[in-house]
């Protein structure tokens, strides 16, 4: 078989399968021509893995129903399940077990809003006074963090601090590691 004759072949097994994945809901991205067989029969390999894994999407969804609570409910007729599973499953009418799981929600919980007259110095008071406990500066040098610490190290209280350019974060941080203590 020449190069030319392979070449049709693999393009029009190609087309066959991006023509099965377009029925399954697929998308499909028809290609003219390759350089070569092996770039024809790589396309063709991915395609071929798409479509298992469409297939097995579809199936499993032929397994799921809604009922009518909003609640996905699988049906399956396995009996070899263990003991664990076997207590959340409940039999139904047909003969067949009934697995109830809750819907993942699609929508994202919107951030927590600040509290009215919430605070730029986050939980601590801005009298509250700054006690250095770790005299070499920990932070790596040059960095913001490093910046930061040397500026409570300058500051007595904790407004002093973010007046000064300190980072309540960076603060916070440095009371949870025990360099710093705020009293």
């Amino acid at each position: 078989m020449s190069e030319e004759e392979n070449s049709k072949e693999l393009r029009a097994e190609y087309d066959v399968l991006g023509a099965k994945l377009l029925e399954l809901g697929g998308t499909f991205r028809p290609i003219s021509s390759f350089r070569n067989s092996n770039e024809a029969e790589i396309a063709i390999e991915r395609l071929k893995s798409t479509i298992k894994a469409r297939e097995k999407a579809l199936a499993e969804m032929e397994n799921q129903e809604d009922d009518d609570e909003g609640v996905i409910v699988e049906t399956s007729t396995d009996d070899d399940k263990g003991e664990d599973e076997m207590s959340s499953v409940q039999a139904s009418t047909n003969g067949a077990k009934k697995t109830v799981v809750k819907k993942a929600s699609v929508k994202k919980a919107a951030a927590p809003k600040k509290a009215k007259g919430a605070s730029k110095f986050g939980k601590f008071d801005p009298a509250g006074k700054i006690h250095i406990l770790e005299k070499d500066n920990p932070r790596r040098e040059g960095t913001k963090r490093h910046k930061w610490y040397e500026t409570a190290r300058k500051s007595t209280t904790v407004e002093a601090y973010v007046k000064a350019g300190g980072h309540i974060p960076s603060l916070k941080t440095c009371v949870d590691k025990g360099w710093i203590k705020v009293s």
